[in-house]
């Protein structure tokens, strides 16, 4: 690495700590009004040398309780940068954290440490980030924690009221999804994205996506994804399974276990560890399954919605989410 970059990056760190000290201590003295800024303004001017101590004094002093009523409205672009920053902050603070943990625990992935960071500082930053906006939603409605995500925007034209995501598409005359109707769409993303993932994670390991091992990890990974959505509301699938299983009919804990098992296989076959259990596993539920679809749709006739029983597989894919 050339040195003017190292010193260039011990610079701007000595600076960004220097701005988001000096931007904490001026808090103390004039605290905000949404008391997340108390957090936020000083983390801004840690990856914001110097412009963060700005920006501060610009748009987070005139919001103290202390400061003087701002007249009329902020500009826009104002409002949407402040908005940004609550992410942005939650962000950072989950790629510190991340950073730490990845360095004390001393994880590597493929062999490199920088690939665990990602994993590990993504994941972080993501909730952060989802915290960071949402707690704030929720204190300037005033409302209970599990409301505030579900509240549906609503659209305005002209001074009327047109309605929620569903209406708003009606308006502009685009179709929109009839309850219960039959999607490919769930089956068809799940498994390419895993085809994708799965060609991938070959290509970075063994040089080429073209390989058995990636037809092994397509097949896995699909498992965990599908596991995935079955273990959102395990009572529903559960109960949509009963349906068509031929052994979850006769014994109904089947059902409960179903997407257990299937998660287990899936890590275990990703791993590539304790194949005595995982095959056996994924043969038995993925043999149940085959017969009891084959069984409901040729020979008892019956109609399966979303696609080789992607109801079961999906708790959610025959109810659309209350947009309107």
């Amino acid at each position: 690495m050339p040195q003017w970059l190292t010193i260039l990056s011990w610079v701007s760190i000595i600076l960004g700590l220097a701005t988001a000290g000096v931007i904490a201590i001026d808090i103390t003295r004039h605290r905000q009004h949404m008391a997340i800024m108390n957090i936020v303004w000083p983390v801004t001017g840690l990856y914001f040398p110097v412009a963060g101590w700005w920006l501060y004094t610009t748009m987070g002093r005139p919001m103290a309780v202390d400061a003087p009523k701002m007249e009329g409205r902020s500009p826009y672009w104002k409002s949407i940068f402040l908005s940004a920053t609550h992410c942005g902050s939650g962000c950072v603070i989950g790629d510190i954290i991340g950073a730490l943990i990845v360095l004390a625990m001393g994880w590597i992935l493929l062999g490199q440490r920088l690939y665990s960071e990602y994993v590990v500082e993504f994941a972080l930053a993501y909730l952060f980030g989802i915290a960071f906006q949402y707690f704030p939603i929720r204190a300037m409605r005033q409302i209970a924690p599990g409301h505030s995500v579900g509240t549906t925007p609503q659209a305005f034209i002209a001074g009327k009221r047109i309605g929620g995501y569903d209406d708003l598409r009606r308006f502009f005359g685009k179709t929109v999804p009839q309850r219960g109707a039959t999607s490919y769409q769930p089956v068809i993303a799940v498994f390419a994205m895993t085809a994708l993932v799965a060609m991938a994670t070959s290509f970075a390991i063994l040089g080429t996506p073209f390989t058995v091992q990636a037809a092994e990890w397509l097949i896995a990974f699909s498992m965990c994804v599908l596991a995935i959505l079955k273990l959102q509301d395990v009572e529903r699938f559960s109960t949509m399974f009963l349906n068509y299983d031929l052994l979850a009919q006769r014994w109904v804990p089947y059902g409960y276990a179903y997407p257990f098992a299937e998660a287990l296989a899936g890590v275990l076959m990703v791993a590539g560890a304790l194949r005595w259990l995982s095959v056996p596993v994924a043969l038995f539920i993925g043999s149940i399954g085959a017969i009891s679809v084959f069984k409901a749709v040729y020979i008892d006739k019956r109609e399966l919605k979303c696609a080789l029983a992607a109801q079961a597989m999906f708790p959610s894919a025959s109810s659309p989410s209350p947009r309107t």
